[in-house]
C-alpha cells in the first residue's frame, strides 16, 4: 500500500510538472501568432508640426487594429521621397502636392498620392515692419529655394504689390528671371526651407510655410502681413509607391489620414497654422 501511494503521488506530481511546463509553450505560441498578425507599415517624414502630429495621431489609432505604423524622422528633405521611391519605406508625409510634383519631375521618382489632408498657411512675415507698405527701398526678402515653393513665393510677392511677373500659369515654373518690375527694388535671396526661421531674424521680410513658422516663433494668423489665397495645389499629401498603395494596411492608413476624426484633431490643435481645409 505504501509503495502504491508513493508512486501514485509521484505520478501525479510528474503530470502536474508536465502540464506546467507545457503552459509557457502555449503562451509563446499564442504570442508568436499575435505578432505575426501585426501588419507593419514603414513610414518616413520630418519632425515638423502639424505633419508629425498627424502621423503620430494615426499611429496611435492604428495600434488597436494590429497595424504598426513605424515612424522614422529625418532632417533631409530628399530622403523621404527617395526611400519611398526605392521601396525602402511604404509611405511619407512631409510635403504638399506642388513640392511632390516638382521633386518627382526633377528626380524621376514614381510616387503616388495616397491621401490629401490639410493646408498650412503660407505667408510673409517681418521682424521689423508692421505692414507691407512699411518695407523700405531695397528691402531684403528671403524666400524658399525649392521649386515647389519658390514660384509660389514670387506670386505672393506679386499679390502684395512688390513685384510684377510675366503671365505664367504654372507657379512651379516661375523663377526670378520672370520678374518684370520691382517697385521697391527688393533684394530676393533664396534659402533652403529649414534655414528660413533663422533667415527671418536677419531679413526685412520672409516668406515661409506654416510647418516652419513655429521654429521662428511666428504665429501665422497673428503675425502674417499677407497670406496666400486658397490653392488646393498646396494641400499636404500622404505619399506611397506603386507597390505600397496596394497593401490593405496602407489603405487603412489612408482612411485614418482622411477621416473626420483626423481633420478635427488638426483643426482643434493647429488652428493658428492651418489655413483652410481641403
Amino acid at each position: 500500500m505504501f509503495n502504491f501511494i508513493k508512486y501514485s503521488t509521484f505520478g501525479a506530481a510528474l503530470l502536474a510538472l508536465t502540464a506546467c511546463s507545457q503552459e509557457p509553450q502555449k503562451s509563446e505560441a499564442q504570442a508568436s501568432n499575435q505578432e505575426s498578425s501585426v501588419k507593419v507599415v514603414k513610414f518616413i517624414g520630418k519632425d515638423n508640426p502639424p505633419y508629425s502630429d498627424l502621423a503620430e495621431f494615426a499611429r496611435d489609432k492604428l495600434k488597436a487594429e494590429n497595424i504598426d505604423l513605424q515612424i522614422q524622422y529625418v532632417n533631409d528633405s530628399l530622403m523621404p521621397n527617395k526611400a519611398v521611391d526605392a521601396k525602402e519605406a511604404d509611405l511619407n508625409f512631409f510635403q504638399h502636392k506642388s513640392y511632390l510634383d516638382s521633386a518627382s519631375n526633377l528626380n524621376g521618382w514614381n510616387l503616388k498620392v495616397v491621401a490629401y489632408t490639410f493646408n498650412t498657411i503660407f505667408g510673409a512675415y517681418s521682424p521689423k515692419y508692421k505692414s507691407i507698405d512699411s518695407l523700405p527701398e531695397k528691402a531684403l526678402v528671403t524666400i524658399p529655394a525649392d521649386p515647389g515653393n519658390n514660384g509660389r513665393s514670387l506670386k505672393l510677392l506679386e499679390q502684395a504689390g512688390l513685384l510684377k511677373l510675366k503671365p505664367i500659369k504654372e507657379e512651379s515654373k516661375i523663377s526670378q528671371a520672370d520678374i518684370l518690375e520691382s517697385p521697391k527694388n527688393i533684394k530676393i535671396i533664396e534659402v533652403e526651407q529649414p534655414m528660413l526661421p533663422t533667415a527671418y531674424r536677419d531679413s526685412d521680410l520672409t516668406l515661409i510655410t506654416g510647418a516652419y513658422t513655429t521654429h521662428a516663433g511666428i504665429v501665422p494668423r497673428r503675425d502674417a502681413l499677407i497670406t496666400e489665397k486658397p490653392n488646393s495645389y498646396y494641400t499636404a499629401v500622404l505619399v506611397g509607391n506603386e507597390e505600397s498603395i496596394k497593401k490593405p494596411e496602407v489603405q487603412r492608413v489612408k482612411e485614418v489620414f482622411e477621416s473626420d476624426e483626423a481633420r478635427k484633431f488638426i483643426l482643434d490643435n493647429f488652428s493658428d497654422v492651418v489655413g483652410w481645409e481641403r
